[in-house]
């Protein structure tokens, strides 16, 4: 094999872990519990616990978003919807996000 192609798979197999490690949207099992982030995730049902899309999860009990527990979510039946949106049997849920003019880049 050339080495020209051997770079180039290696950068193709860069790019699709680096793809991987972006899908769960900051969340990571470690040693057995789930964390969004650095901060494990309270209350969370490990064992059934389950990244969704755009920060949103679900585990047997309740839906979460970035790690927080979305209060009275309906876990078995939580999904996302859109970015900024997701529902369960009952309710759908919008997630209102706020930022500081000085996080934007000019």
């Amino acid at each position: 094999m050339k080495p020209g192609a051997v770079r180039a798979g290696l950068v193709v197999l860069a790019t699709l872990f680096g793809l991987a490690a972006c899908s769960d949207d900051g969340y990571q099992r470690r040693q057995g519990r789930w964390h969004h982030g650095d901060q494990p995730v309270a209350g969370a049902d490990d064992a059934s616990f389950r990244p969704l899309e755009h920060g949103f999860a679900r585990d047997a009990h309740q839906g979460y978003y970035l790690g927080v527990v979305v209060a009275g979510s309906h876990g078995p039946s939580f999904e996302v919807l859109a970015v900024h949106e997701a529902r369960d049997r009952a309710t759908v849920w919008w997630v209102d996000t706020e930022r500081r003019a000085s996080e934007y880049w000019a």
